[in-house]
């Protein structure tokens, strides 16, 4: 698709937006490394090559535990920050940390299905913004659109979510997905700095215009 220089300063500012939510999204799990680990006392953090052998053997002994699982995640996104910008092994870190992820957020979803609670849930949100910057960070968009899907999902009314979440839908080539997720958005945000942009994304994606709000919209 052709961008003049109005949508692609659009997406600049997009970006840059979606640039801050990952660093949000990295900093609840690269901040917590220190300290978040067994073995992590007076002295120091273990490396965490070490550490990860030392929770695999604990996964082994329990599998469902949701804090050995999130420390595995925590670990294998400290090897990941460790290897060289873009490559393979860094990659292949950050996708082993997505995987531990996973199993985390399968956790902490059973615990607030069976009602874990506010504090549980936040959890659960907090896992998911991890998720999708891992995800963005190793190009499964994919992976990404389904992550938005629950985090949308579990935050109904956070509107920069669903315009994250029309932006991954598109690049994956669900179409229908990213209509729906912008639509979204203008509903919660009609008037955002973004609202304009959106509203002429979508009359290129639907080919009909989409009227921008009145006065007496808001009731």
């Amino acid at each position: 698709m052709l961008l003049d220089r109005k949508k692609v300063k659009f997406w600049q500012k997009i970006i840059f937006g979606f640039m801050a939510f990952l660093m949000v999204g990295f900093g609840i799990s690269i901040g917590a490394i220190m300290g978040a680990f067994p073995g992590c006392g007076a002295e120091g953090p273990k490396p965490a090559e070490e550490r990860i052998e030392e929770l695999q053997v604990q996964l082994k002994a329990s599998p469902s535990s949701a804090a050995t699982l999130l420390a595995l995640a925590r670990a294998y996104q400290e090897v990941g920050a460790q290897e060289p910008q873009g490559s393979d092994r860094q990659i292949a870190a950050w996708d082993q940390a997505a995987q531990y992820y996973e199993l985390y957020v399968e956790q902490l979803e059973a615990d607030v299905e069976a009602g874990g609670g506010p504090a549980r849930t936040q959890e659960l949100v907090e896992a998911y913004k991890t998720l999708a910057s891992l995800y963005t960070t190793i190009g499964d968009v994919d992976a990404l659109v389904v992550v938005y899907g629950k985090l949308t999902d579990a935050v109904p009314n956070d509107a920069d979510n669903y315009l994250f979440y029309g932006q991954a839908a598109q690049n994956a080539g669900q179409t229908d997905l990213a209509i729906l997720a912008y639509r979204k958005y203008l509903e919660l945000e009609p008037d955002s700095q973004f609202a304009e942009d959106v509203r002429a994304l979508l009359e290129e994606l639907t080919g009909e215009p989409v009227p921008a709000p009145t006065a007496t919209d808001g009731g």
